[in-house]
């Protein structure tokens, strides 16, 4: 049922009221009960003698009195099936016992704050404008009597707004006398009560395309919609969980599943790939998907067309492709493009520049005709020099060998005066026979075949594995045939078997490990690699790699961590040690605060054993 005030429904003699009528109210007030400063602002707008009296509001032009009641709840009123009887929220003007304005909630007045009006009813008994109704009474005339009705009504509303912004930072004041433990930074306000208000305005189920459905939020695990509104409201916050998943290049930056709290970002979007390799780019990527999700339903609350609000996310979701591409630092971003540009030539031209940029090479776009697509030059000092030739060779299936063209690639490293030449193709014809020609003529001509797959996977582990420009150098200057390339590729994976991020975040693993053990013995090398020698993951390591990785560890750690032989001193926390040395680990460590929204970080005490 709709809230009503004058409308009593009973079944087998029990009163059948509105479920809304339960709602938990903000602020609630009588109009009689306006502070003098809004009678103040009244009489300054329009001078009418606007007082108050008893139970009603007076003035000139109202002798008979204003009187009604105010109320502001915490849950938003529009939503359910009864919206489809009659509303809850908004003015509900009455003129000697009858409502006038049963499909004007605004009274035909701008459009007020939606934040609040989601949330406001007021009840007026105006007697006064019997004589300016028309016909068939449900519509009231412009007149001077019609406007300072209006002006009283903004004072009414702004008041409401007033009393509920006062219990939004009362509620804010309340949490921020609790410990850090137990206080939330973020309040409900700003996260569940939005998605909750949205939801209950009757989605529409999700769709492809801007359209009236949603744009980020997925609705198909709600069972009980209005259960879950009422949980968002009253429940304890159910903590966030954020997950990669690969939707596909073309799918939406993120989405929102309410019912399990849980954001799901496209690991294929490129706004996605751009940021999601840095530990500390990553959380900022997680923290906009969660203002996009909470922009869609704001904007809701705000009834703005459902279709609007999806041209205007579909917009900003070019815009943050494009971004992506316009200036890209990640490596991971890198290796997508290669992949996504197989059968396009322009694209897969400046992508290769781009790897070759990313492993270290100094590189340059060329292409055009008797040209080759690109160079890159490595500097060895002192003074020497080696540039080599860039060629991409885009195609939908392997391309054959008069589209691959050795003699032309070859004429292309004699006029640039380079030494060796990088050809980039999907695959190569007859790459599995020794003696096929495109092995004979990349042998003969001294083209080194790479296929896109090889190159992508090179340049997404550079950093994990420390591969740098002059390891690849040598493959191209030196091993030529598709296969002879591919067997050189996989020799840089091959040795040593793990991830250096891997390495580095399991030594300061090592050192939470000893934490409290050995007291009086300080912390070293041997110890870590003891430790580390008991895990399947680093089968065969040797000490040395072991201080290698910890050395690195002590340079990025800005004085936290300190190697003196082989003797560790950690002059800071574990927590601050992990944060320092986050983009060689790949790991954020724990917040500066302990957070209470999200399931992943921060929700223990932080703090060691030791330190």
């Amino acid at each position: 049922m709709p809230l009503k005030s004058d409308f009593q429904l009973f079944l087998n003699n029990e009163e059948i009221k509105s479920a809304k009528e339960d709602y938990d109210v903000a602020a609630a007030f009588k109009v009689s009960e306006l502070p003098s400063d809004r009678i103040k602002a009244l009489n300054e707008q329009r001078a009418d003698g606007w007082r108050i009296e008893g139970d009603a509001v007076y003035s000139n032009t109202f002798k008979n009195g204003i009187r009604g009641s105010v109320k502001v709840t915490v849950r938003t009123l529009p939503g359910k099936k009864s919206d489809d009887l009659a509303r809850s929220n908004g003015f509900f003007i009455k003129v000697l016992g009858r409502l006038i304005n049963q499909e004007e909630p605004f009274f035909g007045m701008t459009h007020l704050h939606y934040g609040t009006f989601n949330r406001f009813r007021a009840d007026i008994e105006a007697d006064d404008l019997d004589a300016i109704i028309t016909a068939p009474r449900e519509g009231v005339s412009l007149t001077d009597m019609r406007a300072k009705f209006e002006d009283f009504l903004v004072e009414v509303f702004q008041e409401a707004r007033s009393r509920y912004q006062k219990y939004e930072e009362e509620q804010s004041s309340s949490e921020q006398r609790k410990k850090e433990q137990s206080r939330s930074f973020v309040s409900p306000s700003l996260i569940e009560h939005p998605i909750a208000g949205a939801l209950t305005q009757i989605p529409l189920p999700h769709g492809a395309e801007p359209d009236d459905s949603w744009f980020y939020l997925d609705t198909s695990s709600i069972t009980e919609l209005q259960a879950l509104a009422s949980r968002l409201y009253t429940s304890p916050r159910k903590r966030f969980q954020y997950e990669y998943v690969g939707f596909g290049r073309t799918a939406r930056f993120v989405r929102f599943d309410p019912e399990n709290a849980k954001f799901l970002l496209n690991a294929d979007h490129p706004f996605v790939n751009a940021h999601s390799d840095d530990p500390r780019a990553k959380l900022l990527l997680e923290d906009m998907a969660t203002s996009e999700v909470l922009l869609e339903a704001e904007l809701r609350l705000f009834t703005v067309a459902p279709q609007i609000i999806g041209e205007v996310l579909e917009r900003r979701d070019e815009l943050l492709r494009a971004l992506a591409l316009d200036h890209p630092y990640s490596l991971t971003a890198v290796g997508k493009a290669l992949r996504d540009a197989a059968a396009n030539e322009y694209d897969l031209e400046i992508a290769l520049v781009a790897s070759a940029r990313a492993l270290g090479f100094v590189a340059k776009h060329i292409s055009g005709d008797s040209e080759p697509d690109g160079v890159a030059r490595f500097v060895e000092y002192p003074e020497k020099a080696t540039l080599i030739t860039l060629e991409a060779k885009s195609s939908a299936k392997v391309p054959s060998l008069s589209a691959i063209d050795f003699g032309g690639l070859r004429e292309h490293v004699t006029g640039k005066k380079a030494q060796g030449c990088l050809l980039l193709a999907p695959a190569y014809p007859g790459q599995t026979k020794e003696d096929n020609a495109a092995a004979n003529r990349a042998n003969e001509l001294r083209i080194s075949c790479w296929t896109i797959e090889q190159l992508a996977k090179v340049v997404e582990s550079a950093e994990s594995r420390h591969i740098t420009a002059k390891q690849v150098l040598d493959i191209v200057l030196n091993s030529f045939a598709p296969a002879d390339v591919g067997k050189q590729v996989e020799g840089l994976f091959s040795a040593p078997p793990w991830d250096n991020e891997i390495l580095g975040g399991a030594i300061v693993q090592s050192l939470r490990f000893l934490a409290g053990k050995l007291p009086d013995a300080a912390r070293n090398i041997d110890q870590i690699a003891s430790v580390l020698a008991s895990d399947s993951r680093f089968v065969g390591i040797k000490r040395e790699d072991v201080r290698k990785a910890t050395s690195n560890l002590a340079a990025a750690s800005r004085g936290g961590l300190i190697l003196d032989g082989d003797t560790l001193l950690v002059l800071i926390s574990y927590e601050d040690l992990a944060r320092r040395i986050a983009p060689l680990t790949g790991l954020a460590g724990q917040p500066l605060r302990l957070s209470k929204l999200r399931m992943d970080i921060g929700s223990q005490e932080t703090g060691d054993e030791e330190h």
